[in-house]
């Protein structure tokens, strides 16, 4: 698998005002204003969220270096590797998605929580490597991906 080296640029036409899509949602949040279009956000997949726990939760892998890394793996408008291997996935799109780095961090901490990993201050370095682990197998999380990750970790 080969990573490119720079990130393409995310997706800077968010609310744009052609006809909305019908995966769209209508913002009416600003008075006086023409109401905003935000498309429903899709899913991450088990490689990305993977991806976001192990590189946001890694030492001295800054989150600005982690949104880096993260679209070097996974580059907006390229195919997704994953397939569906249990059932379906709502909203899981055929390509990745530009993810900035709010988003990713909003992934994180959500994450974070969902698979027990609790709060970041505080946090138990080595249980949340145990927990990799355990969410590596449970996913079908590839070598090939730990490799890239473990790499890019040692880069930083």
């Amino acid at each position: 698998m080969t990573y490119p080296q720079e990130p393409p640029a995310p997706n800077s036409d968010r609310h744009s005002t052609g006809p909305p899509s019908p995966n769209s949602t209508i913002v009416e949040d600003v008075p006086d204003s023409a109401a905003r279009r935000r498309d429903d956000r899709t899913q991450y997949d088990p490689e990305e969220q993977f991806a976001i726990l192990y590189l946001m939760n890694s030492p001295g892998v800054s989150h600005p270096t982690a949104v880096i890394y993260f679209r070097r793996l996974f580059p907006p408008g390229t195919v997704r590797r994953w397939k569906h291997r249990k059932g379906g996935q709502a909203a899981l799109t055929e390509l990745y998605d530009a993810r900035t780095k709010g988003a990713l961090e909003c992934r994180h901490y959500r994450l974070r929580n969902t698979v027990g990993m609790g709060n970041v201050r505080g946090a138990d370095r080595d249980n949340e490597r145990v927990i990799l682990e355990r969410l590596r197998r449970d996913w079908g999380v590839g070598e090939e991906l730990v490799h890239a990750l473990e790499a890019m970790v040692d880069e930083a």
